[in-house]
This record gives C-alpha cells, sequence and structure tokens, in this order.
C-alpha cells in the first residue's frame, strides 16, 4: 500500500493522517519511519520507495513502536476510506473487451471501439 506520493494525491494519505503526524511527533520521528515501524511490527515485508537520498536513508531507521501507538494506527485501517482515488473495495479485473471474442461479447465487456 502506498503512503504517499503520486498515487495518493487524488484521496487521503495515510502518510499525512493527524493520527500519524502525532505519533511522529511523540516519538521524534518522521511520519515514513512510523509508517514502515508499524508495518514491520504488522509483519509485512516493506519495501520503502523514495527518489530523496534523505527519505531513503530515514526509511532504513525503524524503530519500536509502542503496543498503544501501534493499536493506534492499526485502528486508522477499521473504518473503509479512499485512497489515490481508489474505493477501497477496488476489483482490478480487466473488463475489457480486447479481442472481440464470442467469449468477451457474450460477457458484456466494454467495447472501446
Amino acid at each position: 500500500m502506498p503512503f504517499g506520493g503520486d498515487i495518493s494525491r487524488g484521496g487521503n494519505q495515510v502518510l499525512g493522517s493527524p493520527v500519524v503526524r502525532d505519533i511522529a511527533r511523540k516519538t521524534g520521528k518522521e511520519p515514513g519511519q512510523v509508517l514502515v515501524s508499524w508495518s514491520i511490527k504488522r509483519g509485512f515485508s516493506v519495501l520503502p520507495k523514495s527518489v530523496k537520498p534523505s527519505r531513503i536513508e530515514s526509511n532504513f531507521q525503524a524503530f519500536d513502536l509502542s503496543n498503544e501507538d501501534y493499536e493506534e494506527l492499526t485502528a486508522l485501517g477499521k473504518t473503509p476510506v479512499r485512497f489515490g482515488g481508489l474505493p477501497y473495495t477496488f476489483d482490478p479485473g480487466w473488463k475489457v473487451n480486447v479481442f472481440n471474442t464470442a467469449e468477451e461479447r457474450e460477457a458484456g465487456l466494454f467495447e472501446p471501439f
């Protein structure tokens, strides 16, 4: 899940969440470090991305979140919201009639031509 950057500009940014910002301020860390640390504690494999050297370095400075902060961050995902302009129920299936086969026509797929 992207935390910020281009894909998140159309909707809510987890990186800019008041909860994330408050925990970052309280711990003296950057919001990105808070989210990387939460992801690691959650058991996810984290692949942070940035083009800025300072953020790349910061992303490697994970820390141990308190259980209270971890639970507060986890609660952010309990309410369905939109990220990056995509609904949380986004179904990435391809529903376009590409080859104009009988199966595609019968399935009622979108016909761009």
